[in-house]
């Protein structure tokens, strides 16, 4: 058991120096917050540097697919003043991890980015998609704080490997029946 702590431990504290990227296995909390998709939320909170690392996940996608998680403002849980973050594989294949900023309640967030996000990764094993980045805690639009809220989504990527409206769910508390969510989502603890 000591060993095992030991390993533990010495993970946290390599990707708290920064030298490992961040994945499922190296994070200290997670949630399922998408029961429809299984999507799942994992994170780190280091508050002596300031930074935040997440991953998050969605089965049943597709090379065409996205997804997304937003930070969103406070105290509203909508995507209008929220930063978030996207993985997709762009128009060439490759996979990209971008940050967008959302000036309004619906449709593409077209507002200026301004959330720095570092040692990215995306994925698509089977039909699970994984973004991993880091964030500063006090960076982009929303600092995050211990009850940021977060909104979600999926959704296609056009034949130009864009990515396209999630399109609409009727709204479920429960989650268990959307593909996207940015109302009536719980706040929880990052730390």
């Amino acid at each position: 058991m000591v060993g095992l702590r030991a390993a533990i431990i010495s993970v946290l504290l390599a990707l708290v120096a920064g030298r490992v990227l961040p994945t499922y296995e190296n994070l200290a909390s997670s949630v399922q917050i998408g029961p429809a998709i299984n999507f799942t939320l994992a994170w780190t909170a280091d508050l002596a540097r300031g930074q935040l690392a997440v991953c998050f996940s969605a089965s049943n996608r597709t090379s065409t697919d996205w997804i997304g998680l937003g930070f969103a403002a406070q105290p509203q849980n909508m995507m209008n003043q929220s930063d978030i973050v996207v993985g997709y594989f762009g128009s060439s294949g490759k996979p990209q991890v971008v940050s967008l900023f959302s000036d309004d309640t619906e449709g593409y967030p077209s507002g200026q980015p301004t959330l720095s996000i570092s040692k990215t990764t995306f994925s698509l094993v089977g039909s699970t998609m994984t973004v991993c980045f880091t964030r500063p805690l006090a960076s982009g639009h929303v600092t995050v704080n211990q009850t940021t809220a977060v909104i979600w989504a999926v959704g296609p990527t056009s034949v130009d490997g864009d990515i396209t409206y999630h399109g609409g769910d009727d709204d479920d508390p429960s989650g268990r029946t959307q593909t996207h969510r940015s109302q009536n989502i719980p706040t929880f603890r990052w730390w």
